[in-house]
């Protein structure tokens, strides 16, 4: 999938015409500075070191885990520029670098303000795509077990990609769509060099038919202009909130049509409970996914855990995990910061 940068700059600035006209020439006799219209770049970023214990062999292991600073700045509110330099526990690299616009909204500052909608805009650049909701807290510092669920591993894991995406919200409802380059999956016989020939569309709908209650939809499709193969996730997800307790839980289905025809479908959920005492909490987790080959047993997942809240911007948690595969159980110490 080839996206015509031409056109979609002629495209945006149509659209932003009428906004870009009030910031960038309310004198046409005097051109504004840069320092008129953009903000001072903010700084921030979180970091998580963490212990492993692996019962069957006595073993401990000390890790970093992610470690990010994260830039962001803004032109007149309507524009947001962020930048992240991430360390993921194997590289260190660029992370994400996006620009948001505000288009239409009533909530803070839109290129053209409308009542009927909260907030929508555009982004370009590297982001998490946002298939279904565990990618709100790909960060370490948002994740409240220090694993990730084991459908979410073995699925799209952590997927941060280049493209654009548009996002509305409005009343009740909130809708993301995307189209990125996509990712293929080595193990399941994709071809040499695929990453190169091919590209990702997608969509997530939310609906919240009470303050304390969302569910949402997601699909992701995958495009091989060179090769018959075809690659679709589809999932559906949902979150509840109530004073103190905190609930949610995601189906994903991965399906892969091989090179040699045959159709594997890959399928999973896990439910996750929290209750917030304050300064503590606990939480725990329950996941279970299927790999698609009658051969292989499905494979489960409990965590159960705490955490607690040293200074805002520090936590210390704890993480106990039991796995049927092998009948492996692990341990983990977490220390996570925020600045």
């Amino acid at each position: 999938m080839k996206i015509n940068i031409l056109l979609m700059v002629i495209v945006l600035m149509w659209i932003l015409e009428p906004g870009c006209s009030t910031v960038w020439a309310q004198n046409r006799a005097e051109e504004p500075t840069a320092s008129d219209v953009v903000a001072p770049i903010g700084i921030s970023g979180f970091g998580d070191f963490f212990i492993q214990a692996n019962r069957q062999d006595v073993a401990q292991t000390y890790n970093v885990g992610q470690m990010e600073v994260d830039l962001e700045t803004h032109i007149a509110e309507k524009v947001v520029i962020g930048a992240a330099v991430a360390y993921d526990g194997e590289n260190f690299g660029l992370g994400a670098f996006t620009v948001d616009l505000h288009l239409l909204g009533s909530k803070g500052d839109h290129f053209h303000s409308n009542s009927g909608i909260m907030h929508s805009g555009i982004i370009v650049g590297q982001f998490d795509v946002p298939f279904g909701i565990d990618w709100h807290v790909y960060p370490s510092i948002d994740r409240k077990l220090v694993s990730a669920p084991l459908v979410i591993e073995n699925t799209h894991n952590g997927w941060n990609d280049f493209g654009v995406q548009a996002y509305l919200e409005a009343g009740k409802m909130n809708v993301v769509a995307y189209a990125t380059n996509g990712f293929c999956s080595e193990g399941l016989g994709c071809p040499v060099d695929v990453d190169k020939k091919m590209a990702a569309v997608g969509s997530r709908v939310g609906i919240k038919p009470h303050s304390t209650l969302e569910i949402g939809g997601s699909w992701a499709g995958f495009l091989y202009p060179d090769d018959d193969r075809d690659r679709v996730m589809a999932g559906g997800d949902v979150q509840f909130a109530y004073q103190n307790v905190f609930f949610k839980g995601e189906y994903v289905v991965h399906q892969v049509s091989l090179a040699s025809k045959q159709t594997l479908t890959r399928r999973g959920f896990y439910g996750q409970g929290l209750y917030d005492f304050g300064k503590t909490y606990v939480v725990a987790r329950y996941g279970n996914f299927s790999p698609g080959d009658a051969q292989v047993e499905d494979l489960t997942r409990l965590s159960v855990g705490g955490g607690w809240v040293i200074l805002d911007g520090c936590e210390l948690r704890f993480e106990y995990q039991r796995n049927s595969q092998d009948g492996g159980r692990l341990a983990f110490t977490q220390l996570v910061v925020g600045f």
